[in-house]
C-alpha cells in the first residue's frame, strides 16, 4: 500500500492504512492498485495543503536586511560594502563558484552573469530587474518544502483523474515527471499485494541538505503521518457505513 519515505532514512507507518483500504475494498469495485494510488494522491494533497507558507511581508523584510559583502575591483583591490540581502543573493547566484550556489546545489544559479560586460548604469538597472524577479519568485514559492512532493502529486493526479490503470506493460515515460526534487512511483495492476511510493529528495543533495532534512523532520514528517492516519480513518468510515447499511437491509428482510 502507500509507502511514503520522506527522507533518506525515514519511513512512516502505513500499517493501519493498509488494513483500512483492504476492508474498504469489500464495498467498492476498486482494484488494490487503484485503491493504493487514490490513497496516495489524497495523502499528497493533504500534506501539500497543510505545509506552512512564509508570508510575503516576511520575505520582503528578510530580503531588505543589510548584510556585509566583500568584492574585488578590476585592479584586485578588496572593497567592503553593506548591501540588502536580495542584492547579496543575486550576486552570489551570478557567481558559479559561490558558496551560496554550493549550499543550494546550484538549484538557483543564474544561467549567465547579468552584469558581465555592462556599464555601471546598465549594471544597476540589471540588478534592480534581477532583484525584483527574484523576490517575485520567492513570494510564489513561500512553501518551498512543497516542491519535494510536487512531482509525485503530478504523477498520481494524472493516474487518478484520468482513470488510468498502470500495468507491467505501461512504460515509465507514461507517468514519469520525476526530477531532483522528488519522485512518484504508482502501484501496478496484477497483484493483491501492491505498493506506491512518493519520495522527497529536497534534503538529499547540496551542502545545505542537512538543514532541509531537519525542516522536513520537524514540519513535513508529522504532516505525512497525520495525513496517512486521516486517510485510514476515511477508509474505515466508508467500510462501517456500508456494513451498517447491509445489516439494516438484512434486518428488514428478516422482519418480513
Amino acid at each position: 500500500m502507500p509507502d511514503l519515505p520522506v527522507l533518506t532514512a525515514v519511513k512512516v507507518d502505513t500499517s493501519g492504512l493498509d488494513a483500512a483500504l483492504s476492508m474498504a475494498r469489500e464495498w467498492n469495485r476498486r482494484t488494490p492498485a487503484e485503491s493504493c494510488n487514490i490513497a496516495q494522491y489524497s495523502i499528497l494533497n493533504d500534506v501539500m495543503r497543510r505545509i506552512p507558507k512564509v508570508t510575503a511581508d516576511r520575505i520582503s523584510s528578510e530580503m531588505a536586511i543589510t548584510v556585509p559583502i566583500v568584492s574585488k575591483s578590476k585592479s584586485g583591490k578588496a572593497r567592503a560594502a553593506n548591501v540588502p540581502m536580495a542584492v547579496a543573493v543575486v550576486i552570489a547566484r551570478a557567481k558559479s563558484t559561490s558558496r551560496y550556489n554550493q549550499l543550494t546545489n546550484n538549484r538557483y544559479a543564474l544561467a549567465q552573469n547579468p552584469f558581465k560586460g555592462k556599464s555601471r548604469d546598465e549594471g544597476r538597472a540589471a540588478m534592480v530587474q534581477a532583484v525584483a524577479k527574484m523576490i517575485a519568485a520567492r513570494r510564489k514559492s513561500g512553501a518551498f518544502l512543497k516542491s519535494g512532493f510536487a512531482n509525485a502529486k503530478a504523477v498520481f493526479k494524472d493516474i487518478v483523474k484520468g482513470g488510468f490503470k498502470i500495468t507491467d506493460a505501461t512504460p515509465d515515460l507514461f507517468f514519469n515527471r520525476n526530477n531532483d526534487f522528488g519522485t512518484g512511483t504508482p502501484a501496478r495492476e496484477g497483484s493483491e499485494k501492491v505498493s506506491s511510493e512518493s519520495t522527497d529528495l529536497l534534503g538529499s543533495k547540496g551542502l545545505n541538505a542537512s538543514n532541509i532534512d531537519k525542516a522536513n523532520m520537524s514540519i513535513v514528517v508529522p504532516l505525512v503521518q497525520d495525513a496517512i492516519n486521516t486517510e485510514g480513518l476515511k477508509a474505515i468510515d466508508y467500510y462501517l457505513k456500508h456494513a451498517a447499511e447491509k445489516l439494516r437491509v438484512d434486518w428488514n428482510k428478516a422482519q418480513k
